[in-house]
C-alpha cells in the first residue's frame, strides 16, 4: 500500500480534535498540515506518519497557546465540544485500537488545561446528586448511550437537540470522574 496524506487524514483529525476540543479547529489544523506537507520534498520524509504527527502536534500546541489567552475570560471549566464517535462502540481492528490509544484522551485534555474541579465524592453524595438532577429534565426528554470523544457517555435530548452530555470515566470498577457538558455551542454537533 502506498502511503498518502489521505490515508492519515482521520488519524490527524483525531489527534487535533483531542488536543483542541473543537471539530472546526481540528479540521483547520488538518488542512494546515496538508499545506505544509504539500510543499515538503517527498524524498526528505522518512516516515510519513511521524512527519504528519509532528506537524499537527506542533500546530495544535501553537493553537492551544492562542486559545488559552482567549479562554481566560470564559467563566467555568473549559471542556472540548462533544463529538459522537460511533466507531468506539463497534469492534475495531488491533491497528485501529492502537491508533485510538495513541491519541490523547479527554482526561488528558483536562489535565492540559489544569482545571481545578470541585468533585463530588462518595457513593451517597453521587447518588443524591444524580437523583436531584432529575427535576431539571425537560418534559419528553430521552437519554441515549453513545460514544462521545472515544468514551461511553449519556446524551440527553429534547426533540432532536442534545442539551446535555454526561461522560463517566470508570476505573477499578468504580466511577472515577463525571463530566457534564451543557454549553449549547459545543453541543450543536451532537
Amino acid at each position: 500500500m502506498v502511503e498518502s496524506f489521505e490515508s492519515y487524514r482521520s488519524y490527524l483529525f483525531a489527534i487535533a480534535y483531542r488536543m483542541l476540543g473543537s471539530a472546526m479547529d481540528a479540521q483547520d489544523m488538518v488542512q494546515e498540515t496538508y499545506l505544509r506537507y504539500s510543499v515538503t520534498p517527498k524524498d526528505s520524509i522518512t516516515s510519513l506518519k511521524a512527519f504528519l504527527t509532528t506537524i499537527i502536534t506542533r500546530l495544535c500546541m501553537d493553537q492551544l497557546h492562542l486559545a488559552r489567552r482567549k479562554r481566560d475570560v470564559y467563566l467555568g471549566p473549559w471542556l472540548p465540544e462533544p463529538l459522537i464517535t460511533p466507531e468506539a462502540l463497534e469492534a475495531v481492528s488491533l491497528e485501529e485500537r492502537v491508533d485510538m490509544e495513541e491519541s490523547i484522551s479527554l482526561a488528558f485534555l483536562v489535565l492540559l488545561e489544569q482545571l481545578q474541579p470541585s468533585p463530588i465524592s462518595g457513593r451517597d453524595a453521587v447518588a443524591r446528586f444524580a437523583l436531584g438532577t432529575r427535576r431539571f429534565l425537560p418534559e419528553g426528554a430521552r437519554v441515549e448511550l453513545a460514544a462521545v470523544n472515544g468514551q461511553l457517555a449519556l446524551v440527553f435530548r429534547a426533540g432532536d437537540r442534545a442539551y446535555l452530555v454526561l461522560a463517566i470515566e470508570v476505573g477499578a470498577q468504580q466511577i472515577q470522574t463525571v463530566r457534564v457538558m451543557v454549553n449549547p455551542e459545543k453541543l450543536a454537533r451532537v
